[in-house]
């Protein structure tokens, strides 16, 4: 029974973690679940981004299509004016010899401007070595007044100087006797204090008041002698002050001598200035004279540049006006062409309703002549040739195209005067054509300026629509990416349902085999065996509780 008891409890805990098995199975069946379910809306925003993507895509591709269109438009209008200039750039030897004549006038305005300016830079430069040769005579002379005035002083002060060094060598002379004698003095008065000591104290003793007297002259010997050392250390002070004085006398010289010879070095270096002014001056000159030749080649290159550029713009302009014009005759060609051909067709319809009538070819005839079939001189015009667009007439074809005609002369006194007439207004006509010529110029010009523009627009355009193809090109990698990664979600989606699927099975095989352990152990097991306080409830028939048993 205690075997039996060991074994049922063995199969409880056993039932236990085949429960707990389960519960973590089905746990990890619902977290499997719900990450599949994320997936899936991973899946589905990554679908709907990529539509989105393929949307943009689809747009911006429409876009550099239209703008790749643009572009080669613009690209042929382009070419059709630069086949234009190139063509102009053939025609304008027919305005040289006018811009000769101009540029002759102007070379020898510029040749005499040249004379001028070299005639003032020479007396200038004239000018320049006067004031350099009177600014270098003022300077001399100055220069020699300085060292005049400074051997002088030097003269004054060596003499001073001089004097200075006699004085005080005669004070040095006095003072050194001077001092000699107060020496010998001051001996002569130490002996006699001496001696005066001496008898003093011979008879010290003796004599108190023979005493005094000697003592008031050793005290007015010694006054004396101190009176005579203030006198001397006196001269001495006064004697050095004299010494100082000459001494900031001489410095002074010296600083005077240091500050004239400074004048003359500046003297010498505003020569060697103005010298150099001179040469820069000079220099400046054939600078300018270089200037005023590189300035008439810019003008002479100008010109040439702006007479090309308005000779090409002309022809340009020319051609345009051509083109348009056969533009329009060819479409007025074909406008008739197409008329003729709905007469020619209604004809034709008419013949046919004739020939099945029953009257002759007498009136079949007279309706066909109602409408008679277009000469064949009337054929559509050929359009003109890159030749006649691209080739317009020189001056002198304008004007002789344009001139009055001039009366017929007759002879007698009326020739001369028709002929004047004649070259005034052949003279006027000339100037109109040249205005014109010159409006021409300008529109031609600002049209230029228009078609630059537009195409430094086109070009930014361009290089945007570049940066985009970049971009695009980038965005497609990444859709390309996104699709993979879709796909390969789809796949561990598949993947993963299939493990699932399996899970589920596997499960609910387990479940069935647990239950008919459980039930077949249920039901060998007494209920009457089982220990005081338990009780079970396992699968039974009533309920599915599957509760470990609880103690009452």
């Amino acid at each position: 029974v205690h075997a039996f008891r060991e074994e049922c409890f063995g199969l409880r805990r056993l039932v236990e973690e085949l429960r707990q098995t389960a519960a973590r199975m089905e746990a990890d069946i619902a977290e499997r679940d719900a990450q599949g379910q994320q997936r899936e809306r991973e899946s589905e925003a990554l679908r709907q981004a990529v539509a989105e993507r393929e949307v943009v895509v689809a747009r911006q591709r429409q876009e550099v299509a239209r703008l790749e269109a643009d572009r080669d438009r613009l690209q042929a209008k382009a070419q059709a004016l630069e086949a234009a200039a190139q063509s102009a750039d053939a025609t304008r030897s027919s305005l040289l010899e006018e811009a000769n004549k101009a540029l002759a006038v102007t070379q020898q305005a510029l040749q005499h401007h040249k004379d001028q300016l070299l005639r003032v830079v020479a007396e200038s430069a004239q000018e320049r070595a006067a004031a350099v040769a009177a600014v270098r005579e003022e300077m001399r002379q100055q220069r020699a007044a300085l060292v005049a005035e400074a051997g002088e002083k030097e003269r004054h002060m060596a003499a001073a100087l001089a004097a200075v060094t006699q004085r005080a060598m005669e004070a040095e002379r006095e003072a050194a006797r001077t001092e000699q004698k107060l020496l010998q003095e001051l001996a002569a008065l130490k002996n006699r204090c001496q001696m005066a000591e001496t008898a003093h104290g011979d008879v010290s003793t003796h004599i108190t008041a023979a005493t005094q007297p000697l003592l008031r002259q050793m005290e007015g010997m010694a006054a004396q002698v101190r009176r005579m050392e203030q006198d001397e250390e006196e001269r001495e002070r006064v004697h050095l002050q004299q010494q100082q004085h000459w001494e900031q006398r001489w410095r002074q010289a010296e600083e005077g001598q240091m500050r004239a010879e400074e004048r003359a070095g500046a003297a010498e270096r505003g020569a060697a200035e103005a010298a150099r002014a001179k040469e820069e001056a000079q220099r400046e000159a054939a600078a300018a004279v270089r200037r005023v030749q590189e300035l008439q080649q810019q003008q002479e290159a100008l010109r040439e540049a702006a007479q090309a550029a308005g000779e090409r713009e002309r022809i340009a302009e020319h051609a345009r006006a051509e083109a348009a014009a056969a533009l329009q005759a060819a479409r007025e060609a074909r406008d008739e062409a197409v008329r003729r051909i709905g007469d020619m067709q209604m004809a034709r319809g008419g013949r046919g309703a004739e020939a099945d009538d029953t009257v002759g070819g007498r009136g079949g005839e007279g309706k066909a002549t109602a409408h008679p079939s277009p000469p064949p001189s009337t054929a559509l015009p050929a359009p003109p040739g890159p030749s006649a667009v691209l080739s317009p007439p020189s001056l002198s074809a304008l004007s002789l195209a344009h001139s009055p005609r001039a009366p017929s002369s007759h002879p007698g006194s009326h020739a001369g005067s028709s002929g004047q007439a004649a070259g005034g207004e052949e003279g006027r006509q000339q100037a109109g054509e040249i205005e014109q010529l010159r409006r021409e110029v300008a529109a031609g010009r600002a049209a230029r300026d228009a078609t630059a523009e537009e195409l430094l627009r086109v070009s930014q355009r361009l290089m945007v629509l570049e940066k985009e193809r970049v971009t695009v090109a980038g965005l497609e990698g990444e859709v390309r990416e996104v699709r993979a990664r879709h796909e390969v979600a789809l796949v561990m989606l598949g993947e993963r349902n299939e493990r699932v699927e399996e899970l589920e099975a596997d499960l609910a095989d387990v479940r069935a085999l647990y239950k008919e352990q459980v039930n077949l152990l249920a039901g060998q097991v007494d209920p009457a065996l089982w220990p005081d306080g338990y009780r079970i409830c396992l699968f039974c028939p009533h309920c599915a509780n599957t509760q470990r048993p609880k103690p009452k």
